[in-house]
């Protein structure tokens, strides 16, 4: 999930509450907001098994041309298949879940107009996530404060459900996205499989 727009609408604020239940929403070796300040392999080590703890990954404007990539790769959820010393393929490593990046400018834009592209990322823009300067900054000290609580109790929830009955639910949120779209092409099916899950999270989450 990508959010874009001008400077000091609240995007990294925003991402700092979602990541905040799970983990410490800060920069740093700790903290589950990265910048897209990295390599590919170094990304891809921040993201090895990591299934269902939200990241954050910041300033999308230092990627240029490599946008496209890294959007099939996050959302692959597998590394580049390698070889060993030995010259023996090796069991590429895993990851899962949802990641978030903010920047000034659409990542669709600046990549390739791919479908692919297109079905594994959601963009939001033209948004203000905070209602000034002061809301943000309440916001940022009263995170620092309180965090990685929730995530751990949902996660519970979550394990002592059915999984039919998650099934159930998602398949609802799925319908009614479906339903309420204006046009419904060949690719209307998988943005609604993704986007129900995103739905079905704040439902139970609520």
């Amino acid at each position: 999930v990508h959010l874009f727009g001008n400077s000091s609408t609240g995007k990294t604020t925003a991402a700092r509450l979602a990541v905040s239940p799970f983990g410490c929403p800060t920069t740093g070796k700790t903290g589950l907001i990265k910048t897209w300040n990295a390599t590919t392999n170094a990304l891809q080590g921040l993201l090895v098994d990591n299934h269902g703890i939200p990241m954050v990954f910041d300033e999308a404007s230092m990627l240029n041309k490599k946008s496209t990539n890294l959007v099939y790769l996050l959302a692959g959820g597998v590394e580049k298949e390698k070889l060993n010393k030995e010259s023996v393929l090796r069991t590429p490593k895993r990851w899962s879940g949802t990641f978030l990046s903010t920047g000034e400018h659409s990542l669709l834009a600046q990549g390739t107009k791919n479908i692919g592209v297109q079905v594994r990322l959601l963009e939001f823009s033209t948004i203000n996530w905070t209602k000034s300067a002061e809301h943000a900054d309440a916001l940022k000290n009263g995170l620092m404060k309180n965090y990685a609580h929730l995530g751990a109790t949902f996660a519970e929830t979550l394990l002592s459900m059915e999984p039919e009955k998650l099934h159930e639910t998602w398949k609802k949120n799925r319908n009614q996205f479906l339903e309420s779209m204006e046009l419904r092409d060949q690719f209307a099916e998988r943005l609604a499989d993704k986007a129900s899950i995103l739905l079905t999270t704040a439902e139970l989450a609520n």
